[in-house]
């Protein structure tokens, strides 16, 4: 009787222990879904419009546009 107490003592806690293990599982994978997931933004494409016509096109989307005059990607590409 003793050994069949202990079977079914250690059958308990691997299940309790799988359901733990699945459930943590399954949290994380929602979790980094929903964290990647609210990070997607659509951007337009701004290269080469006016700063007027670009600061309406991100404005539509919500979206806020910062420029900053002082720094320039590359020397050699003039401005504008």
């Amino acid at each position: 009787m003793a050994l069949k107490a202990r079977v079914w003592s250690a059958g308990r806690i691997l299940v309790i222990g799988g359901a733990l293990l699945s459930t943590y599982v399954l949290s994380a994978a929602l979790s980094a879904r929903v964290a990647l997931r609210m990070r997607e933004v659509k951007v337009p494409v701004l290269v080469g419009q006016p700063l007027s016509s670009a600061s309406a096109a991100v404005g539509d989307l919500g979206l806020t546009l910062k420029v900053d005059e002082a720094r320039r990607s590359d020397p050699k590409i003039a401005a504008g």
